[in-house]
């Protein structure tokens, strides 16, 4: 990019910057004041409201295609307080910031990978809550077990059980459990909802607590003395976990301070001798130099994140 033009890319970038700061605050703005409204009405008005507005007809029309149903499926697991109109917006605009960021550095290859980056960030971000997600649910196992015990030794079903576990535990178990106890209400066995729910947060500690459900479903087992003695094991291995993610902490913290440590580096050394970037990006070994930096730290990255990764 020409220098002169970096002063007009920066006031843009600056303007569009604004533009959605302003524009975040109104809908803030403008959904609280819904919220306020909306509880005043009946719960009829409420569903004309807000399929009477632009955005919830574009966010139905978007659910009745394939990539919004993808994206619902994306939010759903995550468990991200989202509509597939809202995710795909923010996909939109981690990409356009990307591309105006490293637009300002160098040449258009560049801001095309800023704009690759911005999607890989969300995606990233999406992927987090859902591990999130899966851990908080495995935390929640053991009195989940518990209390499943306890219902079937008061003489309860096992839907009864899960209704009730649904009530007493917090999320995300008590939004996953609702869904199974629908499942089982409509008339799904008790082998598809707990696959279905394995599916939607695949760990071990879940794989083996279905197992045991649906083997002693089957077998007609003793049924609390096996949710007793599942609790204990969850709650060792729930222990056992927090050790092991206290002890590999620092190496994980290491892997993203050696990342940010590159992209600081080069950002400071385009910022000391100005236009360094776009002078290397505008040769070939520098374009070599720039693909081998960024390809180390990426490999040196990924490589910490795989030994620190201890499945328990």
């Amino acid at each position: 990019m020409n220098p002169e033009l970096y002063p007009l890319a920066a006031m843009v970038a600056a303007a569009l910057a604004l533009g959605l700061l302003v524009f975040g605050l109104w809908q803030l703005i403008l959904a609280a004041l819904d919220r306020s409204a909306m509880e005043r009405r009946s719960e009829l008005e409420k569903v004309e409201l807000e399929a009477s507005r632009l955005r919830y007809r574009a966010n139905a029309a978007l659910q009745r295609t394939a990539l919004g149903q993808r994206l619902a499926i994306e939010i759903s697991r995550a468990g991200a307080d989202l509509v597939p109109l809202e995710l795909l917006a923010t996909y939109l605009g981690a990409a356009l910031t990307g591309y105006v960021a490293l637009s300002l550095l160098g040449p258009v290859y560049l801001a095309v990978l800023g704009a690759l980056i911005g999607l890989f960030a969300v995606r990233q971000w999406l992927e987090g809550k859902r591990r999130a997600r899966i851990e908080e649910f495995v935390a929640q196992l053991p009195e989940f077990a518990r209390t499943l015990s306890n219902a079937t030794s008061a003489g309860r079903s096992l839907l009864s059980a899960i209704q009730l576990s649904a009530n007493e535990l917090a999320e995300p178990a008590s939004t996953e459990l609702r869904l199974v106890s629908e499942q089982l209400r409509i008339g799904a066995s008790v082998d598809d909802a707990l696959e279905t729910l394995q599916n939607r947060l695949p760990s071990r500690e879940l794989a083996v607590l279905v197992s045991t459900l649906v083997i002693q479903q089957r077998t007609g087992g003793d049924v609390v003395t096996a949710l007793r003695d599942m609790a204990e094991t969850l709650e060792t291995r729930k222990d056992l976990r927090r050790e092991v993610r206290t002890i590999v902490s620092g190496a994980v913290q290491t892997g993203y301070v050696t990342g940010g440590m590159g992209i600081g580096l080069i950002l400071l050394m385009n910022a000391v001798y100005g236009g360094m970037i776009d002078a290397m990006a505008r040769r070939p070994i520098g374009q070599i130099a720039l693909l081998v930096a960024a390809s180390m730290y990426v490999l040196a990255f990924v490589i910490v994140r795989r030994m620190t990764r201890i499945d328990v």
